[in-house]
């Protein structure tokens, strides 16, 4: 038999972070992000960080983004394996 493929699934991770508005919130400096910290405090990312193209599971990469939810920044996450 062919190896089966995991059934993928999305997950919002709610962090420590407030807002109002998903504008308030952007993703931590760091390749395949997998968290969102407020706009206002976060820190200056490097420009000159080479990532990979991948859509790496478990992140934000290729259809993932940064919200607001219940008024604390969160990530929503794509591609993550369910049980």
């Amino acid at each position: 038999m062919p190896p089966v493929a995991a059934p993928m699934g999305e997950r919002i991770v709610v962090g420590g972070d407030p807002c109002k508005s998903d504008a308030d919130c952007v993703p931590v400096c760091a390749c395949h992000a997998a968290a969102c910290i407020a706009k206002a405090t976060a820190p200056t990312c490097d420009r000159g960080l080479m990532c990979t193209q991948e859509c790496r599971g478990g992140t934000m990469d290729c259809g993932g983004g940064c919200l607001c939810k219940d008024g604390r920044c969160a990530a929503h996450l794509v591609n993550v394996p369910t049980p």
